[in-house]
């Protein structure tokens, strides 16, 4: 099943062409890596892939299954200080992310009500095995 899909497209600042006519597409399953020299697109291709921007082309195809949601980490993260990597991770828009939110923060405030709501969220969303993930 294709999770994302782009066709024909083309990239350019300027004069500089950074790809034409690329078509990428990516399934369940799939592990994705670009390698190319720094300048050569590689962070804009991640954007387009992300949605966070649109791929030129008079047949430039774009399409992103509903089901998915994609993370981004851009190349120079505006990180607020007051927070860790773990307190953003834990902000991801996933049930199974949540559910495992839900039990650091009832370990953290020491509460059995709490602790069990959130045990059944992590067998729910079947989130016990994440980390392994």
């Amino acid at each position: 099943m294709n999770l994302i899909i782009l066709e024909h497209a083309h990239k350019s600042y300027g004069d500089k062409i950074l790809y034409e006519d690329i078509e990428l597409k990516i399934n369940q399953g799939n592990k994705i890596a670009l390698i190319a020299k720094n300048g050569n697109g590689k962070t804009t291709l991640l954007n387009v892939i992300a949605g966070l921007d649109t791929p030129e082309g008079e047949n430039a195809r774009y399409f992103k299954a509903k089901n998915i949601n994609i993370g981004f980490l851009t190349q120079a993260p505006d990180f607020d200080n007051t927070h860790t990597i773990l307190d953003y991770l834990l902000n991801i828009e996933r049930a199974e992310i949540k559910a495992l939110a839900a039990l650091r923060n009832a370990h953290t405030d020491q509460d059995d009500t709490k602790l069990a709501r959130a045990n059944s969220m992590m067998d729910d969303h079947q989130a016990w095995d994440i980390e392994a993930e």
